[in-house]
Order: structure tokens, then sequence, then C-alpha cells
């Protein structure tokens, strides 16, 4: 995958920006955890609120 370091930088800084406490509940070494294509759903609807602010957490909760 092109720019894989980079997208998986983002989105650790996206969701440490978005839910601190849950990040620091993940792996961060498991690079897997942040190239969940939820997670991409998820930050790109963000604009148009599409997903309720819960949301973050339940799509995480197998990686915590």
């Amino acid at each position: 995958m092109e720019n894989r370091d980079e997208i998986i930088k983002t989105i650790k800084i996206l969701i440490y920006k978005k839910q601190q406490h849950l990040f620091e509940k993940l792996n961060i070494q498991d690079d897997e955890v942040f190239l969940e294509p939820l997670l991409f759903a998820y930050f790109n609807s963000k604009s148009n609120n599409l997903y309720p602010k819960e949301a973050l957490e339940e799509i995480l909760q197998v990686y915590l």
C-alpha cells in the first residue's frame, strides 16, 4: 500500500484527538489496528455526521 506509514500516522493522530482515552488502550505497535477499513469510513464521513459519537469506540472495541 502506497503511503501506508503516513496513513497509519494520520489515523493514530485522529483517534488521539477524538478520544485520547481509547487511544491509550490500543496497542500502538499493531499497525493493523490503524488500517481498519471502518476507521477510514468513520473519519471520511465525519463532515457529514453519519456516525454517532460512540461509533469510534464501537469500531475499536475488538482492538481494546
